[in-house]
């Protein structure tokens, strides 16, 4: 079995084979179809590098890691979506840096005024129900 090495990127590499071999495959008919002809096996460039990730991504303590990371990954997205994060609107680093802390920190007071809102209506609510009351006896509102 040779490999034939492709210079280009996007290309993957291609390993021609005898077609008994793939007669004798277990997984032949999932692959096959109807192509006539020798047969290749195509393997891609960062194969190894994936299947790589992919033990690493198995263990307890990656899952732990990737909690705290997915946890934060719907803001990016709301950001992104909503908030103009997807596209630049400047030029420079300067000017990314700026719009990217300018978009956090709206997403984040909005955040606070989600968190502040239920807690400033319960305290309304409590004086505009003390003034209700009838007489104001020496309370806030006047």
């Amino acid at each position: 079995m040779t490999i034939l090495y492709v210079t280009k990127k996007e290309r993957p590499l291609l390993s021609p084979f005898d077609k008994t071999v793939c007669q004798q495959c277990t997984k032949r008919a999932e692959c096959a179809g109807k192509e006539r002809g020798p047969r290749k096996y195509r393997v891609g460039l960062h194969a190894s590098e994936y299947y790589e990730y992919s033990q690493v991504a198995q263990t307890d303590a990656f899952k732990e890691k990737y909690k705290k990371r997915a946890s934060h990954e719907w803001k990016n997205w709301e950001m992104k979506r909503f908030h103009g994060l997807d596209r630049a609107r400047g030029y420079g680093l300067k000017s990314v840096n700026l719009q990217a802390k300018l978009t956090a920190l709206a997403v984040n007071l909005k955040r606070i005024a989600a968190l502040a809102t239920p807690i400033l209506l319960s305290f309304t609510c409590f004086f505009l129900k003390r003034h209700e009351g009838g007489h104001n006896q020496g309370g806030l509102l006047a």
